[in-house]
């Protein structure tokens, strides 16, 4: 994809993050970390790696409470099959603030 198409969707795709957001922190906690995980994932790809999509992940950041944090979180860790699975993602939580 070039830069000029990126351009183009990139809105696209951020509206629908925050969807996804927003009907994880109404209803299905799991959809908070999964809109996290792609904020995230944008942010690591330098040609989406735009300040819409790092203050989109700062607004989910400050949104978040931290009863909806911590359902967030014990969802993603129950998804983990062992405890080297868990460690693994407890470190890339701690990252995602960075």
């Amino acid at each position: 994809m070039n830069p000029a198409e990126v351009e183009m969707r990139l809105p696209a795709v951020l509206t629908t993050i925050y969807l996804l957001f927003t009907e994880g922190y109404y209803r299905r906690s799991e959809l908070c970390w999964e809109a996290m995980r792609l904020c995230r994932m944008l942010i690591d790809n330098p040609l989406t790696d735009r300040p819409a999509v790092n203050a989109l992940l700062v607004l989910i950041y400050t949104g978040i409470d931290d009863e909806r944090a911590g359902q967030c979180f014990q969802h993603a860790a129950s998804l983990a099959k062992s405890e080297a699975d868990k460690q693994a993602l407890l470190k890339k939580i701690g990252q995602l603030g960075r």
